[in-house]
């Protein structure tokens, strides 16, 4: 969940692989020998190329037995109606940044932490640990919290990670200005010559 850039990265946690046969026998164990169907929902418009990331999505749970429609939706309505009110899931496509400050706090606060607007997620022990790493004032114990977070959100499969997306900018030549690494455009970082 993390870039290589946010303390509290830690390079040896690798992403799931993906295994069709273990995923079709854990659909049998779990009473679906034959697969089973799910809507997947993702905005239109708010990403680069969203829909097609969707579908990419929607094709590889079909392929392992998980039978997947897709419903986009336009952005505003998406967000409001459905992901701040929990009705976009049990699997939906979003996307989080950088959460400003390149700190995990910034990303596992607020999309994992119970009780979060963007949170359809709870485990007591995450909620503890971040809730702890938060008010540490010990780099070292901040460090070691995340990165036992970071192992819980891949052992509980609490997010599907996909990409890190560059952001693509379009200026004019009378713009001075240079892209922030974290992903804001403020104003007075610019001049016009």
């Amino acid at each position: 969940m993390l870039t290589p850039k946010h303390v509290g990265f830690e390079p040896t946690v690798k992403p799931i692989a993906q295994d069709l046969t273990r995923t079709k026998q854990l659909l049998t164990e779990a009473g679906f020998p034959n697969g089973m169907d799910m809507v997947l929902n993702s905005p239109q418009g708010r990403y680069v190329r969203d829909r097609e990331v969707a579908e990419a999505v929607a094709g590889q749970l079909t392929k392992a037995g998980i039978r997947t429609t897709l419903r986009v939706h336009e952005w505003g309505n998406y967000l409001n109606n459905m992901v701040y009110v929990h009705k976009a899931g049990p699997v939906y496509l979003i996307g989080w940044g950088a959460g400003g400050t390149y700190d995990a706090e910034g990303v596992y606060d607020p999309l994992f932490r119970s009780g979060k607007i963007n949170t359809n997620y709870y485990n007591a022990d995450l909620d503890g640990m971040n809730d702890e790493a938060k008010q540490s004032m010990d780099p070292k114990r901040r460090l070691e919290l995340f990165h036992r977070i970071n192992h819980i959100v891949v052992d509980d499969a609490a997010a599907m990670p996909l990409y890190q997306q560059i952001d693509l900018y379009g200026v004019t030549r009378r713009l001075v200005w240079k892209a922030r690494g974290d992903e804001r455009i403020k104003g007075y970082d610019m001049a016009i010559r």
